[in-house]
């Protein structure tokens, strides 16, 4: 049996990974990272679901780093005029980075977490990272950056578990925990109410990214108030009428234009080019040809992917894909195994 550390946000799904592995009889500890303002109401709830469940807890204190590694680079990535993934920030620097180091400093053996994915063996006896049997749940995209090394310590319980939410849920009640009918939680943990663009808006305390709406023939459509309210493909909420439908197709973080489109169909694209490549198989031969996936709730689809001289890849569609979307992650499939994936920069038509 193993000494292992659970990161506990105290919701149902990180509370059940930690009461089953005790009952595999490992020697558990809850770890609550306090990531931004005073997380108090995580903090208790985690800590009450320890205390029920009879381990230790504890309080690490990454606001610092959090700050650095995951809010920083979200807002100046929708000041860029990207539209970036914090979870996959957060994974990289904090739950499997730091967190892990300092757990496996401190005598653990591996760390755990409620993601919903899983981490099996193959052949060769390496760890490799898996999607979840329910799909609607999966979780594996925003964990496709761990490295054998990072995977080899982690394990993720709600996959083997393989079972609904509402049967997780069930779990916890039947085992008494408090936080059994607590709400899922949003999105993105440090959004409050209002939204991505009311808090860059806040963190920036200045206008910022005003610009224009342009039409596809040069015609400005109006005003708008920063390109970071913006995402590729995005219809509503667009604070400007015309009439008909249109669509963001492109944002110039450099004029401030926000240029618009009433042809959905060149929102397409069949290239894409990748940096921050990260590969989690050896061995693997290019072009690969893979089943990728450009944003977490994005159907995968086949593909072939290609190195290029500077450390990144071209993926190439067999069919055109609706609004790939700078500083998203294209993720590679193997059925149900990640290989790897990349940040998107651009996509051509």
């Amino acid at each position: 049996m193993a000494k292992v550390a659970v990161a506990m946000s105290g919701g149902v799904d990180s509370s059940v990974a930690a009461l089953w592995l005790l009952k595999q009889g490992h020697e558990v500890q809850g770890v609550t990272f306090r990531l931004f303002g005073d997380g108090r109401t995580a903090e208790e709830d985690a800590a009450a679901v320890c205390r029920a469940l009879g381990i230790g807890h504890r309080v690490a204190d990454y606001r610092e780093e959090f700050e650095r590694t995951v809010v920083t680079p979200f807002v100046e990535g929708y000041l860029g005029g990207r539209t970036p993934n914090p979870c996959i920030f957060c994974n990289r620097s904090i739950k499997f980075g730091r967190f892990l180091c300092e757990s496996l400093a401190a005598g653990f053996d591996a760390v755990a977490t409620g993601h919903y994915a899983r981490v099996e063996r193959g052949p060769d006896g390496a760890a490799r990272l898996c999607r979840a049997p329910d799909r609607n749940k999966d979780q594996s995209y925003v964990l496709y950056m761990l490295p054998q090394e990072a995977l080899s310590r982690v394990i993720l319980p709600l996959g083997v578990l393989s079972l609904p939410k509402e049967e997780i849920r069930s779990i916890a009640r039947r085992a008494g925990l408090p936080v059994a009918e607590r709400p899922d939680s949003q999105d993105i943990c440090f959004i409050p109410e209002g939204g991505h663009a009311a808090f860059i808006r806040s963190r920036i305390g200045k206008p910022a990214g005003e610009g224009r709406f342009v039409l596809e023939d040069g015609t400005v459509a109006g005003r708008h108030g920063g390109v970071f309210r913006y995402t590729v493909g995005q219809r509503k909420g667009l604070g400007v009428s015309l009439g008909r439908p249109a669509f963001v197709k492109k944002i110039d973080p450099e004029t401030g234009d926000v240029l618009l489109t009433a042809d959905e169909g060149g929102l397409f694209h069949r290239t894409l080019f990748l940096s921050n490549l990260c590969l989690n198989q050896k061995n693997l031969v290019f072009p690969l040809r893979a089943k990728v996936r450009i944003r977490y709730a994005h159907r995968e689809q086949d593909a072939e992917i290609s190195l290029l001289p500077d450390g990144g890849a071209k993926v190439v569609f067999d069919e055109a894909q609706r609004a790939p979307t700078a500083g998203q992650a294209a993720v590679f499939y193997r059925g149900d195994e990640v290989v790897g994936g990349g940040t998107i920069e651009r996509a051509e038509p």
